[in-house]
């Protein structure tokens, strides 16, 4: 709004869905999803004639996080799928105290939530139905002394992040491709794509401006 002082960006949250359908039906100009379109969502599309083009905009990871105060360190990939499918119940399992583990994992409409699942547990398991579903607005509350839970890695300082398998998430291993849960953030508009549109999409693109604010996250621009 700098750059345009005659525009104004509202922003909402709410999940990649709701991103998507409220683009599609027209109640927002543009959205971000780190998941592709649905099934169900590309149809209502098709329905509505309505056409979408999404842009890459930056990389980021999915991390495993822990109370401070758990002594577990590092989980492994086939660690993580026992854990969130409810085969592995207690943290001595991982090297830790014997307590059991509180599963703690997001709202099935939430982008991370289908990233985490297809990455940690494909199609040959779901999530325990013992893990607390937990609003993003209460995530580091649900977070307590024997819990484990998944998230962006932003912002993650009132909690510890795992390494998986060794490998700790950061701009470097994400851009390698070596740690396991990345996830890529798209930006989503209707064709033919409006002025706003598009000086929102060029503004993300520029190096000197979103690009460089994609590095401040320690995130992997597209873009470097």
């Amino acid at each position: 709004m700098t750059d345009h002082p005659n525009t104004i960006v509202a922003v909402s949250s709410g999940g990649n869905r709701r991103g998507i359908k409220s683009l599609i039906v027209g109640t927002c100009d543009m959205a971000m999803s780190a998941t592709d379109i649905p099934f169900d969502l590309q149809r209502l599309a098709v329905e509505k004639q309505v056409q979408l083009v999404g842009t890459e905009i930056y990389h980021d990871a999915v991390v495993a996080v822990v109370h401070p105060s758990n002594p577990v360190w590092d989980i492994s990939m086939h660690q993580l799928h026992e854990v969130f499918r409810g085969a592995i119940t207690n943290w001595k399992e991982l090297g830790g105290k014997d307590a059991p583990i509180i599963v703690v994992t997001q709202d099935p409409d939430s982008g991370t939530f289908d990233i985490f699942k297809k990455a940690v547990l494909g199609n040959d398991a779901v999530i325990t139905p013992k893990a607390i579903v937990t609003p993003d607005d209460e995530f580091i509350e649900h977070v307590t002394e024997d819990a484990i839970a998944y998230t962006s890695e932003h912002g993650m300082k009132e909690l510890k992040i795992l390494s998986i398998g060794g490998v700790h998430a950061n701009a470097r291993t994400i851009a390698a491709g070596q740690y396991p849960i990345r996830r890529t953030l798209r930006l989503y508009r209707r064709k033919p794509v409006t002025p706003l549109g598009k000086a929102l999409l060029d503004y993300f693109l520029a190096p000197d401006k979103g690009q460089a604010f994609v590095r401040t996250l320690g995130d992997v621009p597209v873009n470097p």
